[in-house]
């Protein structure tokens, strides 16, 4: 049993509702002989052991209120959740994140709080095994365990009070929930008392130690971080023990004592020495996001230069370890005594210049990419400032990656800070055209004078900012459209074209999407016309889907009631045919829109449209019907001839029985559609039901014209089936399908 488990003061049953932290005065002339008596273990088995007696809880008075309390139903309940979380225990320690196992253990910690101060009063009467479960539960480190540390401090002193001891490792556990519970001060004078209790080749000698540098780095006390870092380095052999000193870099950085920047710097140079090929980028993640944090651009570029050389053959020779041994001299880097010289500088760009190949915009744009990627924007967004303040012009991509992840992160601070970036690229490109224009004044050349601007100087950061793309554009076409800002919309297309940018196949479905959202279809038919036909921007399935998705609120007879403001479901389908080898160059159909375009024609009532769409579909896109789509026509046909109450074709069939018999009608049609066609095969030798692959398809396309061919000639008054063809052939020549015919010579035929 250690010492420092002993140092813990048992909270007596008087205070126990306070469930304070332990005072040092308090802890120093504890009697090691009457604390932590048992040392909590893994029970053999559970059985009643885990349950805790009742009796003893019946009847408690407390000092404050002189009532007698009756504790024995909340022990009841909490009795009950213990074993539920039993039962799932192994999934428990395995870390398990089923929402189940988090509820559970959850309705288990809020039963034991809310019978804690009584048993508290008789803690020695609860089973050892209880609070070897708790603390099993409420120490792992499971995702779902989010308030983990808050427990094990609650908990380390309910068992402590108990006359329980905990093993070594979980005592540390403690240590480090008093210390981010707030109690800095006592928590590392509890870690101090405990003498270095540890064996050096036990994981927990390396634990104390790294704990201890943790807490008193972040407690300011940053020399003493550093001797104690040095008592673990020295002691062991790990090279990755020298992760220890990170967290010593990141207090140093912060603090403001005098050198500390060079410090860390100096505290840097030494863990690369000694984790050599170990360092991960996770490491150098750290270090550049404390470098950043604090202000340090060059040194943060400078590190993030050092993880681009890892495994080159100039890494020896350009690397942040050699550019400080040339500038400082420094040899022996192995040891953590820092020498005065190495303290000395003040100017860090003389340590953070960077390789040739490195000083350019691709080099800062990965870092951006990566930084982005990881989600931190505010790093990005410095790395960004670095670029401005050396000259740098940034490529747009990486911007607008920025732009988008500030949009996507839904802050209104990150929101305001990309609008003010777009448009500072937009002022840019509007600057760009309109020194172009000017240009062609001149008769002669002009020769170029490049300024590198002054980081102070915000004017001149614009001199480097690059010109706003199409990308930019439909980033604040997005944002503003879902914000319902239809008139910043308008600004943007307008400006789009003083900036004398084309517009591309992502700015036209941004534009569309914001025309769904507004209820414009009239102009989104517009747009489309004039960027596509007009502008020679080449649309493709996205585009497609706004469009058929507009198209269908034309179409629906509930929503439109006779307000024609959109292109017609045949004229859609024609320029979707005139653009079928742009489509099919770029990617499958998707079946959405393939369910979305039946369905306009359905609405429509258009059946003959329906059946050469279908066709249509097939032989130009390679779709088939499924079952869900031959349960749309079903419902399309049931639906002919039907209006509601105002005179109107209903969008949705009631479930009554007028209902339920148009579509057995309709379904008893199809199955006397597919028996003349088993009885056709059957007459060539063929079985239907034997009929696989493309074949089996065919098949159900078939049926599914030939039975829209027939209620389309029902509905021409008996009129000669002739009628049929010449409507057929007229609906195909609209389609952008001309002397294509969806049906077989038979399918108007009785």
């Amino acid at each position: 049993m250690s010492k420092l488990m002993n140092l813990i003061k048992p909270t007596n049953s008087e205070d126990s509702k306070r469930a304070g932290s332990p005072q040092i005065e308090d802890l120093i002339d504890i009697d090691e002989t009457t604390v932590g008596s048992r040392l909590l273990q893994v029970p053999t088995s559970f059985a009643e052991s885990l349950r805790v007696p009742l009796s003893p809880y019946k009847q408690i008075t407390f000092s404050e209120d002189q009532q007698v309390h009756d504790y024995t139903p909340k022990i009841a309940t909490f009795n009950e959740h213990l074993h539920r979380v039993w039962k799932d225990f192994p999934k428990v320690l395995e870390g398990a994140s089923e929402k189940d196992i988090a509820v559970k253990c959850s309705k288990l910690w809020r039963s034991y709080v809310l019978c804690r101060r009584g048993l508290l009063t008789a803690p020695k009467d609860v089973p050892g095994d209880v609070w070897w479960v708790l603390w099993e539960v409420f120490s792992s480190e499971a995702k779902w365990n989010t308030d983990r540390l808050p427990h094990i401090k609650i908990l380390a002193e309910d068992i402590s009070t108990a006359g329980q001891a905990l093993p070594d490792s979980a005592s540390l556990l403690y240590v480090e929930a008093l210390f981010v519970s707030g109690d800095q001060e006592n928590a590392i004078q509890l870690w101090e008392m405990a003498e270095d209790p540890y064996d050096e080749r036990s994981m927990e000698f390396k634990k104390y130690w790294t704990l201890g540098a943790q807490m008193l780095a972040k407690n300011g006390q940053i020399d003493r971080a550093m001797e104690v870092a040095e008592i673990l380095l020295g002691n062991t052999s790990e090279p990755e023990n020298a992760r220890i000193l990170l967290p010593i870099i990141w207090a140093s950085l912060n603090s403001e004592v005098e050198y500390a920047v060079q410090k860390a710097w100096a505290l840097y140079v030494r863990f690369r020495v000694i984790m050599g090929p170990l360092l991960t980028m996770d490491d150098y993640d750290s270090v550049i996001s404390g470098l950043l944090n604090a202000n340090q651009g060059d040194l943060a570029l400078r590190v993030f230069s050092d993880m681009m050389l890892t495994g080159s053959q100039f890494e020896l020779q350009q690397d942040s370890t050699a550019q400080y041994q040339n500038v400082l001299g420094g040899k022996n880097l192995k040891n953590f005594r820092i020498k005065r010289t190495e303290l000395t500088w003040e100017d860090s760009k003389a340590l953070a210049t960077l390789p040739k190949q490195f000083n350019n915009k691709y080099f800062f744009g990965k870092w951006m990419k990566k930084l982005i990627g990881d989600g931190e924007l505010d790093l990005a967004h410095k790395v960004l400032h670095i670029m401005f303040q050396r000259g740098i012009r940034p490529d747009a991509k990486y911007i607008n990656g920025l732009i988008g992840a500030w949009l996507r992160s839904g802050t209104k601070q990150d929101e305001q800070l990309a609008e003010n970036l777009a448009w500072r690229m937009i002022d840019a490109r509007l600057q760009f055209v309109k020194q172009r224009q000017g240009r062609q004044q001149f008769e002669g050349p002009v020769r170029a004078v490049v300024s590198v601007p002054d980081k102070k100087d915000h004017k001149t950061i614009l001199g480097v900012m690059p010109n706003a793309t199409i990308e930019t554009f439909g980033l604040l076409v997005e944002n503003y459209s879902r914000r319902v800002e239809n008139t910043r919309v308008l600004e943007i297309y307008e400006t789009l074209e003083r900036a004398q940018i084309p517009a591309n196949t992502f700015f036209l479905n941004q534009l569309l999407g914001v025309e769904i959202r507004s209820h414009n279809r009239f102009w989104a038919w517009e747009n489309y016309t004039r960027l596509v036909q007009e502008n020679g921007v080449r649309p493709d399935f996205d585009t497609f889907r706004c469009l058929w998705h507009l198209m269908q609120k034309q179409s629906d007879p509930a929503l439109t009631r006779g307000n024609k403001n959109f292109t017609t479901c045949r004229m859609l389908f024609a320029e979707m045919i005139r653009c079928a080898p742009i489509l099919r160059a770029q990617e499958e159909m998707p079946r959405e829109l393939y369910g979305t375009i039946l369905l306009s024609f359905g609405l429509g009532d258009d059946q003959i449209g329906t059946a050469i769409a279908l066709r249509a579909l097939q032989s130009h896109f390679d779709m088939y019907p499924t079952p869900e789509t031959a349960r749309s026509v079903i419902l399309q046909l049931s639906r002919v001839g039907r209006l509601n109450r105002v005179g109107l074709r209903p969008r949705r069939l009631k479930l009554d029985n007028t209902t339920r018999k148009r579509v057995d009608a309709v379904t008893n049609i199809l199955a006397t559609f597919k028996d003349r066609r088993v009885e056709e095969l059957a007459k060539q030798g063929l079985v239907f039901d034997e009929i696989t692959g493309d074949a089996k398809l065919e098949e159900s396309l078939m049926l599914l014209c030939d039975i829209l061919g027939y209620v389309a000639s029902g509905r021409l008054d008996q009129e000669a089936a002739e009628d049929l063809a010449q409507l057929t052939k007229t609906a195909a020549e609209e389609m952008g399908l001309p002397d294509h015919t969806p049906w077989r010579a038979q399918a108007g035929q009785d």
